[in-house]
Order: structure tokens, then sequence, then C-alpha cells
């Protein structure tokens, strides 16, 4: 007979890496509406405080949804990899 030398394999680090952009996004991402008002102006995009308020929401909300799909990538692959 011979041993088995199985070992689990780490999960991709394409998956370890890939929650850093969102995070990263959602901390700097500004709590105040007026605060998106006077970045988008500095750039050159004229916004209202609705629409900048609209704008922040679908920002935090794009990069939970990213974070969340991480995670559950992660607790999905793991199992299988080992």
């Amino acid at each position: 007979m011979t041993a088995c030398n199985c070992k689990p394999k780490p999960p991709p680090k394409r998956t370890l890496r890939a929650w850093i952009v969102p995070a990263t996004i959602l901390v700097l991402l500004p709590k105040c509406p007026l605060c998106i008002v006077a970045y988008a102006t500095w750039i050159g995009i004229g916004l209202s405080v609705w629409a900048a308020t609209v704008v922040r929401f679908g920002v935090a909300l794009a990069c939970i949804v990213a974070l969340a799909m991480v995670i559950v990538r992660a607790i999905v692959v793991s199992p299988r990899a080992r």
C-alpha cells in the first residue's frame, strides 16, 4: 500500500486579492453627499445633491455585493479544496 500524500489546496490567490478593491473604495467613499458633489465638480462633472446621494448608495451597494460574493466564494471554494 502507498501512503496518501494529499495536501489541501489553498484558495486561489485571485480570491484572496479580490476583496482589496471593493474594500478600499468602500473605505474611501465619502459619507456626505456634498463631498461627492465637490469631488465630482473637481473632476468636471456637475451633480445635484440628490444625484450624489443615489451615486453614493449605488457605489456602496455594489462594493458590499462584491465583498459578499468574495466571502461566499472563499467559503464555498475552501471546503472543496480540502
